[in-house]
This record gives C-alpha cells, sequence and structure tokens, in this order.
C-alpha cells in the first residue's frame, strides 16, 4: 500500500470517530458550529447539494463557515444525523 493511500485511510477513520464521538473541547462541552442564517439574492442559479433543488429568491438559507449553502431544512437533517462535515466539501465545522 502507498503512503497516500495511508494516509487517506487515516484520515477517513479519524473523521468517522469524530463523527461518532462528536465534537468536543478540552473541558467536554460541545463547540458550537458555525452556520449563519441568510436570505439567498437570487443572483445566479444555485441549488442545495443535499436535496438538488434550485435555491428561490429571497428563500431563507444557511451558510456555513466553509461559505457552502443549503437549505435550512436540510442543513438541519443533515446535522440530526450526527454529521459534524460540510455536506459538500466535507470540511469538519
Amino acid at each position: 500500500m502507498n503512503m497516500a493511500m495511508s494516509v487517506a485511510l487515516v484520515k477517513n477513520k479519524l473523521r468517522s470517530l469524530l463523527q461518532v464521538v462528536g465534537d468536543v473541547e478540552d473541558d467536554g462541552s460541545r463547540t458550537a458550529r458555525t452556520v449563519s442564517i441568510t436570505r439567498y439574492g437570487g443572483g445566479p442559479a444555485a441549488e442545495c447539494c443535499v436535496c438538488l433543488c434550485r435555491f428561490e429568491a429571497d428563500e431563507e438559507v444557511s451558510e456555513l463557515s466553509c461559505k457552502h449553502f443549503f437549505h435550512k431544512a436540510c442543513l438541519d437533517k443533515w446535522f440530526d444525523n450526527h454529521h459534524i462535515t460540510c455536506p459538500l466539501c466535507r470540511s469538519i465545522l
């Protein structure tokens, strides 16, 4: 097995462990996710990568710290399933 595959396997195992255990600080408290609620401005056509539906003008959407947008309900369901990453880029939140 080459080095790149080994690193990828370790990274995936660590990500899975974090999802099971949750993102916990040293004092035992959970860290808050950075999610801002905003209104979609109706610019270029964009869609939620969770449900694959387009955003409507002036629709309430959630923006993550990685600058990806999702429907608020879609993102709530994503986090309810104990995910701690962005659904699109998988950056840890």
